[in-house]
């Protein structure tokens, strides 16, 4: 083999791995819907498309004067998906820009010619993004910054740049300033290429890249002029600056902007971000201390990624792309060293299809494999009562529910939706879920007619409205209560006709079924409310799986409270209790014991 030629890699590494970490991407991509925000984004876009106008007025009594819809031009791309396709067709567009990004991330990190790391890293890659797998308009960033950041990573320095690069740079600054708020990353990256430009190049060479030099002014000229192509102008530069003051504000009160640590880690694919994370760093200092050339701008840009991912549960895809230049620098010098090519290979290949096997089972990934509304997520049922109700009057709601009612009911008074923007604001509206004074002082202002709960994230609201006169359940499923206010004309003529009914099928197996069953049970033996308790028994009892906890749960308070009726609803579910450990069968039989006799 001549000096310096690459080795061929073996057949298998060409196919196998890649062929089962392509499968696995795409079996992951194609799951059930577990987030809230792509229904107020199909709102929106349905607004955009009537009006016509970029940030169009909607119908919710919370008004964010922050809020930019810098969405805008993603909200009409999903809308015209949805009327195609449906979830299907939305899923498609999803789907289509993770491959892109992926595929532009190759490219950059040069992971598909660099066997047996590079399919290892991209299987890793693949599997610390897909947390982040939800339907929202970052996947458009993620693709853009990906593109962008290929571009500058080979950029040329010997010759002035071609129009080509310098139009197709802007065309995707100027499709990102449309999309999503990370649209600011564009210009941070071609400053992050200047400054790497002084530093790498030596004095005496400033003459041969003069030409390239000059083209990156220009070109970092044209990056920060056209993030103001867009129908809201400096606008747009007003929403990031609010988003990013609202995530200083409250960054402990959102789950996603979160460090990636404590609850977290609960999850492994948590713990191999962090083993990634690590392994970056290390690369990081090798390149800084130990390679022959330059390599400013993947280190800068690595470094980026380090912070943003580190910070932020939203930002843990960012170390994967911002970080792809040093990822090629890095596989560029393990292209030589091929240990156990053939085993690492098949070892790849066959975690990758196991996984995919495990998604397909349910037992792998945030959302079971299938494109469809998730009843958890979104309030599917609720959503048929209300449509056969007529309801016209005020509606408090949770935020994750909001955009759903928001698209199917255009013209309900809700309170709010996803869109989190004004701080104060905000903090009124979570501590109005979580505490009865927060949501009686909520409920003063807006005077609600109803209002909508989700069990698991209001409990103790649910509790104390429950424990009053003021309000009253006439709406259940496993997930929501509704309850409507006493003295309201508009919910008593609308709702007089009762709809509960704790359980519909639903798997208790999954841990989210299972947590909201056990919320019912514990605020009824919390409020020493025994009818209902026993009701919320004996749907449970059509399950075919119950977990042990939910049985052990309402035998402790029958004991606690003396309630025979209860004892016997819980003892009748004991055939059919799964558990996960021998302990738990051995407390509700032990439990079991203490009870009355048969």
């Amino acid at each position: 083999m001549p000096t310096g030629q690459r080795p061929e890699a073996s057949r298998t590494l060409r196919w196998f791995p890649w062929a089962a970490i392509a499968v696995l991407l795409v079996v992951r991509l194609c799951h059930e819907w577990f987030g809230p925000d792509i229904w107020y984004h199909l709102a929106l876009g349905e607004r955009v498309a009537r009006t016509g106008v970029a940030q169009p007025a909607d119908n919710l009594l919370l008004q964010q004067p922050g809020f930019v819809n810098f969405y805008w031009l993603f909200q009409l791309l999903v809308r015209g998906a949805f009327a195609l396709g449906r979830l299907a067709g939305v899923s498609g567009v999803f789907l289509a820009c993770w491959l892109a990004a992926f595929a532009v991330w190759l490219r950059t990190t040069g992971a598909r010619r660099s066997a047996p790391w590079g399919c290892g890293l991209t299987f890793a890659v693949v599997l610390v993004c897909q947390t982040r797998f939800e339907e929202r308009p970052e996947v458009f960033s993620f693709l853009f910054l990906a593109l962008q950041i290929h571009a500058l990573a080979r950029w040329d320095l010997s010759a002035s740049p071609r129009r080509g690069a310098l139009v197709g740079f802007t065309v995707v600054q100027i499709l990102w300033a449309n999309v999503h708020g990370y649209f600011a990353f564009g210009p941070l990256l071609v400053a992050a290429k200047l400054v790497s430009v002084v530093v790498d190049t030596p004095r005496a060479d400033w003459p041969r890249v003069g030409a390239a030099w000059r083209g990156l002014w220009l070109l970092a000229a044209l990056t920060v002029g056209t993030t103001l192509v867009s129908p809201l102008g400096f606008r747009n530069w007003r929403g990031v600056v609010a988003l990013w003051d609202f995530f200083t504000a409250m960054r402990f009160e959102v789950q996603e902007f979160l460090p990636p640590t404590k609850a977290f880690l609960i999850l492994w694919t948590v713990k191999l971000f962090w083993a990634c994370w690590v392994v970056t760093v290390l690369a990081w200092l090798q390149v800084l201390l130990l390679a022959r050339r330059r390599e400013t701008f993947a280190l800068l840009l690595a470094a980026a990624g380090l912070g943003l991912s580190a910070t932020s549960f939203r930002n843990i895809p960012l170390l994967v792309f911002f970080s792809a230049p040093l990822a090629g620098v890095v596989l560029q010098s393990l292209a030589a060293f091929r240990p156990f090519e053939k085993f690492s290979g098949f070892a790849v290949g066959a975690a990758a299809l196991g996984l995919a096997t495990a998604a397909v089972a349910g037992t792998f990934g945030p959302s079971s494999v299938g494109i469809r509304e998730s009843p958890a997520a979104s309030p599917l049922q609720f959503a048929s009562y209300l449509r056969a109700a007529g309801f016209a009057g005020t509606l408090f709601n949770h935020p994750g529910d909001g955009g759903y009612l928001e698209f199917q009911f255009p013209a309900l008074r809700l309170y709010g939706d996803s869109r989190y923007v004004d701080a104060n604001l905000i903090h009124d509206y979570f501590t109005a879920l979580r505490t009865t004074e927060g949501f009686q002082v909520l409920d003063d202002r807006q005077h609600f007619d109803a209002a909508l709960f989700r069990v698991t994230d209001s409990h103790a609201v649910l509790h104390g409205l429950l424990k009053g006169v003021r309000w009253r359940l006439v709406y259940a499923d496993l997930h929501r209560a509704l309850l409507v206010r006493a003295t309201s004309a508009p919910a008593a003529a609308t709702f007089a006709r009762e709809q509960i009914d704790y359980y519909r099928g639903e798997d208790l197996a999954v841990r989210v079924n299972r947590e909201a069953a056990l919320h019912w049970i514990a605020l009824f033996a919390e409020c020493d409310m025994p009818a209902e308790l026993l009701r919320v028994l004996h749907a449970l009892d059509a399950a075919p799986r119950i977990p042990a906890v939910l049985i052990e749960a309402p035998l402790r308070y029958a004991l606690a409270a003396h309630r025979s009726e209860i004892f016997s609803a819980a003892r009748a579910l004991r055939p059919k209790m799964i558990v996960t450990q021998p302990a738990d069968a051995a407390v509700v039989d032990r439990l079991l014991a203490e009870g009355p006799a048969r």
